[in-house]
């Protein structure tokens, strides 16, 4: 580790940079090559629970050295040598610093020893001797994925605010002290000026098509956005209907509706590509046109039927298609409307079904037709015309295709089914961390792996909503941390470290099941497994301790066995 030192400090010696951005290079650069010693942690947390583990945690006589060994340079970091470290590079490069320690510590305690963990950061200074606080350790899954960082230059209270309880046990809140010495009156650096120094030291190296530098958060930002609309989840969700595959080859290839609807095989390749979302109808002839409006008509119809349980007669069927062969579009859906709401039951439920409300769908199917025939005939239209009518044909089109999907897959306005999230969840990571192809995502080690999962659940799962019928629902944590129990398991043979995420129902669960669905991310080999129980996972594993996960493995008849493949669920 000290060639890597020296090397930072080398570049640094032999740059122009003012003192600042010297700083920042060596925070930067030594922030790409440690990595946070996560079993110290899980260790002194006493937070591994499985039988016979002590193999995997450290002695208390290691706790004892990682904490009180002075110039520890080891690519494996706690704020203590990785305050050390740069204190190393920047005494060497000219740029005044000194660590600083909190006042109170943590105490660790096994087998009759007790070692004191406090917490260190660095203070350093630049030529006009402005204090920068910086703490290596929080930065380091940004720094290694190139993210914006937000431990360098910014704010530490002198004074803290502890909750303490007297003798009577009544609670009280005091201001203590937080960190050893004077109070250091540091400078905080806004996001604009670590941009520049950022640029200078060219930090910033994700490009994008128009050559724009830019941290990655930008990507992060695109995908909360994506996974906000839930856009491309429903489109794949729709994709794997028997409905897209049949409506796909319908509108792709010349074939007749009776060929495809005797053949129900999946699309080629070419088929899936030149799906009905870019069909150009324009180069249909008029019975193609009528075979595919009378295809979505008979599967829509009978599915909104059958979903509601509701019986419809060949005779009903055919004055449909009479409706549809006389372009009458608006009593297609005023006809179903008055069958639907025959019954008054139906009522109370039509309002909570958001995208599956059938009565939304009617109409929908109404205005699709009327689309599709003014885009048919092409009739009047300049192309700004053609490009939103064609827009419109698709979003309708997809809209309707959404009935197709089994209700629990889809998020709903008061709720979201267990079935939902895990299937959002094991579409989304196989789409962002492309699983069964190896990235530098799988390289990295497993605190920073971590950081960047937990990251990425809340980001796909941003539409959760808090739900009071979750159990023990805690209103201080998000709603992903309360519908998703996470945790780290280790094989209890090869230690090797999997990322555990079971998914919590609720009381209104439309999937009807009890207890967790697991889902295991193999973060080394990029790959999803679902085909092991909680119970099997206990035990083959060690798991790292939630208090919920304990609960729940302790006591596995709570457990859903069924293993979950999204690939043949729908």
């Amino acid at each position: 580790m000290i060639k890597e030192l020296d090397r930072i400090v080398y570049e640094v010696n032999n740059s122009s940079w003012s003192k600042l951005e010297k700083m920042r290079y060596a925070y930067i650069e030594l922030g790409k090559i440690a990595h946070k010693d996560i079993m110290f942690f899980y260790t002194v947390q006493n937070n591994l629970l499985g039988r016979n583990n002590r193999d995997l945690e450290y002695s208390v006589d290691k706790i004892d050295e990682i904490i009180n060994s002075d110039n520890r340079y080891d690519y494996s970091v706690i704020c203590k040598n990785s305050a050390e470290m740069l204190k190393y590079i920047y005494d060497r490069c000219g740029i005044d610093c000194e660590i600083r320690k909190t006042l109170e510590a943590n105490s660790y305690t096994r087998d009759g020893k007790t070692v004191d963990i406090n917490h260190y950061f660095l203070v350093a200074r630049d030529e006009a001797n402005n204090n920068y606080f910086i703490t290596l350790n929080p930065d380091l899954p940004n720094i290694q994925i190139g993210k914006r960082t937000s431990h360098f230059g910014n704010y530490i209270d002198y004074m803290m605010s502890k909750k303490v309880i007297d003798e009577n046990g009544e609670k009280s809140v005091i201001s203590v002290q937080y960190y050893e010495g004077d109070k250091i009156d540091a400078r905080v650096l806004s996001q604009s000026e670590i941009e520049e120094l950022d640029k200078k030291i060219g930090y910033k190296n994700t490009i994008l098509d128009d050559n724009q530098t830019v941290y990655t958060d930008e990507f992060f930002n695109l995908l909360r956005k994506s996974y906000a609309s839930n856009d491309e989840y429903l489109s794949y969700l729709k994709s794997q209907t028997e409905f897209y595959v049949d409506l796909s080859k319908l509108m792709s290839k010349e074939k007749t509706l009776a060929e495809v609807l005797d053949n129900h095989t999946p699309p080629t390749k070419e088929e899936f590509d030149n799906s009905y979302l870019n069909l150009n109808i324009m180069n249909k002839t008029k019975e193609e046109c009528n075979d595919i409006k009378l295809f979505i008509l008979l599967n829509t119809i009978q599915t909104l039927y059958d979903r509601f349980h509701m019986k419809i007669t060949d005779e009903e069927l055919k004055e449909y298609n009479d409706l549809l062969l006389n372009h009458q579009y608006d009593e297609i859906a005023n006809k179903y409307k008055n069958d639907f709401l025959k019954d008054p039951k139906r009522r109370e439920i039509m309002e909570n079904l958001g995208m599956h409300n059938p009565l939304k769908i009617s109409r929908k199917l109404s205005l699709f037709y009327k689309v599709f025939d003014k885009l048919y005939k092409n009739e009047n239209m300049d192309s700004t015309d053609f490009k939103k009518t064609k827009i419109q044909f698709s979003d309708l089109l997809g809209e309707i295709s959404l009935l197709y999907v089994p209700p629990e897959y889809l998020p709903f306005r008061d709720y979201a089914s267990s079935t939902y999230i895990t299937h959002k969840l094991i579409y989304s990571f196989n789409q962002i961390f492309d699983t069964n192809y190896r990235s530098e995502f799988n390289d990295l080690e497993l605190a920073e792996q971590i950081s960047i999962v937990k990251e990425i659940m809340e980001i796909v799962l941003s539409d959760l909503k808090v739900d009071g019928s979750i159990p023990n629902y805690d209103d201080s944590k998000s709603p992903v941390k309360n519908r998703i129990l996470s945790t780290v398991i280790f094989d209890k043979d090869s230690h090797k470290p999997y990322y555990l995420m079971c998914v919590k129902n609720t009381k209104s669960d439309i999937s009807q099941n009890n207890g967790y669905t697991p889902i295991i991310f193999d973060m080394i080999e990029n790959k999803i497994l679902t085909d092991k129980t909680v119970i099997e996972l206990y035990e083959d594993n060690y798991i790292v301790k939630d208090d919920e996960l304990r609960l729940m493995i302790e006591n596995p008849t709570n457990v859903v066995e069924e293993s979950i493949s999204i690939q043949n669920s729908i």
